[in-house]
């Protein structure tokens, strides 16, 4: 007859270790979509209202995020992690790079920020002329969403993950901030 029971790995570590082991080497087990918003941005899919896809360039050539991705780190959980550093980038590409690394990290950063400023300003106004009862059109409020959907992309994917996919996703983000905000205004008739 089966018997079931707890392990006791006071007892046994091994026990715990050996059933644990398969979910443990594959991440992807707990975590089904764990970087799901830097796998897009490296290949360039994903947001709305994007031209055409821009995969990294480091895609074409072949380098995963460990090329990158070199330095020994503890991320906010206490867990070892590597971070992607500015020297990871010179030592392929030259010391230029780190003022390079510097400028497009702080541009995405502003970028982002400033467009979560301007979503979260045109959200209130969308809120009030509800709450007015004012009609809103839905169009206004399909474009806010668009735009949520791309800011998002970049912040919690990391812009630096495809410089170049990252800032075509911040301008389809201001263009529908700004339809949405022209959507709201009153209209002259």
């Amino acid at each position: 007859a089966i018997q079931h029971g707890l392990a006791d790995p006071a007892a046994d570590p091994t026990v715990t270790a050996g059933f644990l082991e398969p979910v443990l080497n594959d991440c992807r087990h707990c975590h089904p979509n764990h970087h799901s918003e830097q796998v897009a941005l490296l290949t360039g899919h994903g947001g709305v209202n994007v031209a055409h896809a821009v995969p990294h360039a480091m895609i074409g050539s072949r380098l995963n995020c460990r090329a990158c991705h070199t330095q020994e780190a503890i991320d906010g959980k206490g867990d070892d992690t590597l971070r992607a550093t500015q020297q990871g980038c010179a030592a392929c590409h030259g010391d230029d790079y780190i003022r390079l690394f510097d400028q497009w990290k702080h541009e995405i950063e502003t970028y982002v920020s400033e467009g979560e400023e301007a979503l979260r300003r045109v959200a209130r106004l969308v809120e009030s002329a509800a709450s007015a009862g004012g009609a809103v059109s839905p169009d206004a409020s399909a474009a806010l969403e668009r735009a949520r959907i791309n800011l998002s992309l970049v912040r919690n994917g990391g812009g630096m993950h495809n410089r170049p996919f990252a800032l075509q996703l911040i301008d389809a983000a201001r263009r529908d901030i700004a339809a949405a905000e022209a959507l709201l205004a009153p209209r002259n008739e």
